[in-house]
C-alpha cells in the first residue's frame, strides 16, 4: 500500500484501507497544512465529508485557523463559503 511511506503502523494502514482513505486524500490534506494527523483523525475527516476542496474554500474565505474539529463541524452542518 502506498500509504506505508507516510509513517503509519500496520494497524493504521489496515484501518485506513478499510475506511477507504487513500494516498491521494492523505497527500492532499498534508499539502493543505494538516501534517500531524493520525490515522483516526484522517478517518474521522473522511467519514464526515471533509475534503481538500472544502479546506481550500474555507481558507479562501478567510478561515485559516480551523482545527480538525472545526472542519468536521463545518462539513457536518453543510458550511460552504458562497
Amino acid at each position: 500500500m502506498k500509504l506505508a511511506g507516510f509513517g503509519f503502523t500496520p494497524d493504521d494502514l489496515l484501518d485506513l484501507q478499510w475506511a477507504g482513505v487513500g494516498v491521494d486524500y492523505v497527500r492532499e490534506l498534508r499539502e493543505a497544512g494538516f501534517t500531524d494527523l493520525g490515522a483516526r483523525d484522517l478517518i474521522a475527516l473522511a467519514n464526515h465529508g471533509v475534503d481538500p476542496d472544502l479546506i481550500r474554500e474555507l481558507r479562501e474565505a478567510g478561515l485559516t485557523d480551523l482545527t480538525r474539529r472545526d472542519l468536521v463541524r463545518c462539513a457536518d452542518h453543510g458550511v460552504r463559503p458562497q
